[in-house]
């Protein structure tokens, strides 16, 4: 399984989300389990499903089409249609990609903890986040 853990915005909305899809290599069992209950049979079928959860209050949908509302309906659509192309920490902006705004949002996390986040330098992150405390 792929993990990645994005920042979905909108009007007034900012919602830390979990985003999980099958990925290589392959389980065994995983492609079992998830065939028992409806993801298809294989993987090339499984890795098309991205489970999203809003860390908010855990909801959780497989299908985007199953949100009410269109912050987390569009923002699953792309997230699913562009998984390859978002890193961990990504934002959503769902103003942006519905054409109402001209620029995208950015992050409400300092650049500086992403980068060394990125570059693996946890002793790093943690000095921005004792001095940002």
């Amino acid at each position: 399984m792929n993990v990645k853990v994005l920042e979905i915005r909108d009007r007034a909305t900012m919602i830390p989300a979990l985003a999980i899809r099958q990925s290589y290599p392959v389980d065994r069992c995983s492609v079992h389990l998830l065939s028992h209950v409806g993801f298809g049979r294989v993987f090339e079928d499984q890795c098309g499903y991205v489970f999203l959860m809003r860390l908010v209050d855990h909801e959780t949908q497989s299908d985007p089409n199953c949100w009410t509302g269109r912050t987390m309906h569009t923002a699953h659509r792309h997230i699913c249609d562009h998984w390859d192309d978002l890193e961990d920490g990504s934002v959503i902006d769902v103003e942006y990609l519905l054409g109402e705004s001209d620029m995208p949002k950015t992050s409400d996390v300092n650049a500086e903890l992403l980068a060394a986040r990125k570059a693996h330098r946890v002793e790093d992150a943690l000095k921005v986040i004792e001095k940002n405390s």
